[in-house]
């Protein structure tokens, strides 16, 4: 991670060395303040905006949950076409909202547990199917107020197309079982 800071000409040092680790083959991350017509455009991975859709889910999303005045939430670490969480997540922390991430533990069994993370960057690596999960080993310990989940669709039932392994519906099956409750999903997609 490299931070630009100063008076003048952050942009321009910015975009040389976005360009740099471009052309070494690294994936780069801009993220650049602050933004001339949309949100999206100071946030942008190999030079393509962050999708309107996902920054306009993420902030609907984080408009809900501190509207339910919620302590703890589930969360994931966004892969594929999913909607990008990232930057849900880094704001939940900073709100003091404790997050946990999912993380398979048996790809055998397709099951996954929920790890409590304090910071995006450092503790969390990448798992199984190349996936971002909690690197830190304690399960999370809180119950937690909202799950937010990925999906590739959602029906007005609230059934959900994931990708095939049913990792999701066996971890909330079993978790609603283990607590003799409910647990509340929030899908995006």
């Amino acid at each position: 991670s490299i931070h630009i800071a100063g008076t003048n000409g952050k942009g321009s040092t910015a975009l040389y060395i976005k360009n740099i680790l471009k052309k070494a083959g690294y994936k780069v991350g801009l993220f650049t303040s602050p933004y001339f017509y949309k949100i999206n455009e100071m946030i942008t991975i190999n030079d393509v905006e962050i999708s309107d859709k996902s920054a306009i889910i993420s902030k609907n999303t984080l408009d809900y949950i501190k509207g339910l005045g919620a302590k703890g939430i589930y969360a994931y670490a966004n892969a594929k076409s999913e909607v990008i969480t990232k930057y849900l997540i880094e704001d939940l922390l900073a709100l003091g909202i404790r997050v946990a991430l999912p993380r398979v533990d048996d790809m055998a069994n397709c099951s996954m547990n929920f790890y409590e993370i304090h910071d995006y960057h450092t503790d969390i690596k990448k798992g199984a199917y190349d996936i971002l999960e909690p690197k830190v080993s304690a399960i999370a310990d809180f119950y937690p107020d909202i799950i937010i989940m990925p999906g590739l669709a959602f029906d007005k039932a609230k059934n959900r197309i994931g990708y095939g392994k049913g990792y999701y519906d066996r971890y909330i099956a079993e978790f609603c079982q283990k607590y003799e409750g409910n647990l509340y999903a929030y899908g995006v997609c």
